[in-house]
């Protein structure tokens, strides 16, 4: 590296840290404005406390931007007011929870310290479960604009990564991974960031396998386009470049694969077929007609395959079919 190369490369860090404690100031001015505002309603005579909250999963909460491929959040997306004494017993835990909540990001912000998901002030017993607290902080980072990392919350990580790889942090530490696993499932945020961040500062082509389902291409879908409940947050957490390498249900009867056994869908399958079909990027005009007709032919076919039954006859056939669908894939993506 050049001394050029070496100064881009500080003055990049130098510009994100300021730009971190900016959001960290501004994080810290809207919590002490919300603890404000429930103070003057502690002072008034018979006056009621309130904490506004946008809300994530309300229909036409979110729409799909063809310019950048990722579902996103309304700007005026409407808000759910949390009522001290509430109308219920339930309504009151909920402000309490979230004022809790506030109070914790507000300490971790001052302090400049992080805290996880998972710290003891975020498993009290207060919170009951965890989803109660991934919920609600989610909707402070939503109603904020904002993103958990700005808040010095994290996800406690879950995803695995396959093969050395080095991360130099924000402050210039330098952080090695040597797993032995690759992520599956549904991704988690800490996943989906990493991909997000790895599509950006490289040219590392970004391929999906997922099983010949439609909660498979669901998968995929989440690391390409994002998904509804983090809209908000989508711009960092999204691949836009991701390609569904397969299954297809062209690769159902690869002669040189073991042919895998395929069992019907589920109500659930269909149920998830018809919604993946009713997304605008699925639509017969969206960006995504290959997935289209894929699920279309799930349907028709009322099939499903598990990538797992095409792995057990011989690994090192099945590694050599996934090269010849990377170089395909290479090849189609370089025209």
């Amino acid at each position: 590296m050049d001394n050029n190369q070496a100064e881009g490369e500080l003055g990049l860090q130098i510009q994100s840290f300021n730009t971190m404690l900016i959001q960290s100031q501004q994080t810290i001015m809207k919590i002490e404005q919300i603890f404000s505002e429930i103070a003057e309603g502690l002072l008034e005579n018979g006056g009621g406390l309130t904490i506004n909250l946008k809300t994530r999963n309300r229909a036409n909460g979110q729409f799909y931007d063809p310019g950048s491929g990722t579902i996103m959040q309304n700007a005026d997306t409407a808000k759910v007011s949390l009522c001290y004494p509430g109308k219920s017993s339930q309504e009151s835990w909920r402000f309490t929870v979230v004022h809790r909540i506030l109070e914790l990001i507000h300490k971790a912000l001052s302090d400049r310290e992080t805290v996880t998901k998972r710290s003891r002030d975020l498993t009290s017993e207060l919170f009951k479960r965890q989803s109660v607290v991934d919920k609600y902080i989610d909707d402070i980072a939503c109603t904020f604009q904002s993103n958990r990392e700005s808040l010095n919350v994290i996800a406690t990580a879950k995803g695995l990564l396959a093969g050395p790889i080095k991360v130099i942090k924000e402050d210039g530490t330098v952080v090695e991974f040597a797993g032995s696993n690759q992520a599956k499932g549904y991704p988690d945020i800490v996943t989906r960031a990493f991909l997000h961040r790895l599509s950006k500062i490289s040219t590392i082509p970004i391929y999906g396998l997922a099983d010949f389902d439609p909660h498979g291409i669901g998968i995929i879908s989440t690391y390409k386009h994002g998904s509804i409940a983090m809209a908000h947050q989508n711009e960092t957490l999204a691949a836009s470049e991701t390609h569904w390498l397969g299954l297809h249900s062209a690769d159902l009867a690869e002669p040189s694969l073991s042919r895998p056994v395929t069992m019907s869908l589920t109500a659930g399958d269909r149920t998830k077929a018809l919604s993946l079909l009713s997304k605008e990027y699925m639509g017969e005009h969206g960006k995504e007609k290959g997935w289209r007709l894929e699920v279309q032919r799930m349907l028709m076919l009322n099939r499903k395959a598990e990538i797992q039954m095409m792995n057990e006859s011989d690994s090192s056939i099945f590694c050599e079919w996934i090269e010849s669908k990377m170089e395909i894939a290479q090849a189609q993506n370089s025209t």
